[in-house]
């Protein structure tokens, strides 16, 4: 919209017309691939969080989170397999978590990451999106 344009993306649970939290979705065990769904993006989060830092490259990132999505029995859905990009005013300029890419995270200023996942014998995808930058070395979730 007038040159500008934005993407941002989260799994909504909805039962009985009403859009689910994380702690509620997570206290009703009969809809548990939606618990271990969210929980699961949870922890992928997290482990992106503990991981990262401004020498790892894009590719070292994705390499590591697809390894923790085999080994909680989930597989990544993403159309072109990434898990994430840098944010950029051209969509062409992105850099990708995929492999291959040696760029640096301290490489770029800001960048998603946006695992979009489902259970190896599930029904249901996932996806949780935040974006990411450096500070002072740290990660900080914008």
């Amino acid at each position: 919209m007038n040159s500008y344009w934005g993407d941002y993306a989260r799994t909504y649970i909805i039962r009985d017309g009403q859009a689910l939290t994380e702690d509620e979705l997570t206290q009703h065990k009969s809809d548990s691939e939606f618990a271990y769904g969210i929980t699961t993006e949870q922890l992928l989060h997290h482990k992106f969080m503990e991981y990262v830092s401004p020498d790892k490259t894009f590719e070292d990132v994705y390499l590591y989170i697809n390894e923790i999505i085999k080994q909680h029995n989930y597989k990544n859905l993403d159309f072109a397999g990434n898990l994430g990009h840098t944010i950029e005013f051209h969509m062409e300029d992105r850099q990708y978590f995929e492999a291959g890419n040696q760029t640096t995270l301290g490489e770029v200023r800001l960048f998603t990451f946006e695992p979009h996942i489902q259970r190896s014998d599930g029904r249901y995808g996932f996806k949780k999106e935040d974006i990411y930058y450096f500070q002072n070395d740290e990660i900080v979730m914008l």
